[in-house]
């Protein structure tokens, strides 16, 4: 019994792995779905970051990165399938994303670094600051 039940699970992990999603018709291409994944995961991000900042109302941040982009969410879906059925394609798209996310965080670094080395110092003698309510310097 439990042999038979070995080889139906072997046999179903056999057919479940081996099933190829047929290629939608309007199959999103690999460097735009790339580009998407890439702004969806960001877009995710900032908005668990500042949740509180958002209305209940505001759009989800995969729906707006979809509007961005004038995709639908069903091709999106669809193209995400085909390419989660196709792991080495799927793999080679994820490191791009890796990638342009390594990329942008190191513009952005860049730039908070500059921002910083460009502000001029705040002189605490020259500052005085008046307290409201006669509260001490």
């Amino acid at each position: 019994m439990i042999r038979k039940l070995s080889l139906l699970l072997i046999l179903l992990a056999f057919f479940a792995c081996s099933r190829k999603e047929k290629k939608p018709e309007k199959l999103i291409s690999q460097p735009e779905m790339t580009r998407i994944i890439t702004d969806v995961l960001l877009a995710k991000e900032i908005y668990q970051q500042k949740k509180n900042h958002f209305d209940k109302n505001d759009l989800n941040p995969v729906t707006a990165v979809l509007k961005k982009y004038g995709i639908d969410s069903v091709r999106y879906m669809q193209s995400l399938d085909y390419y989660a059925d196709h792991p080495d394609i799927f793999l080679r798209m994820y490191k791009q994303v890796e990638n342009n996310i390594k990329r942008k965080r190191d513009s952005l670094d860049k730039l908070m670094k500059n921002k910083r080395k460009n502000q001029k110092p705040v002189d605490k003698k020259k500052t005085k600051h008046k307290f409201p309510l006669g509260f001490p310097h």
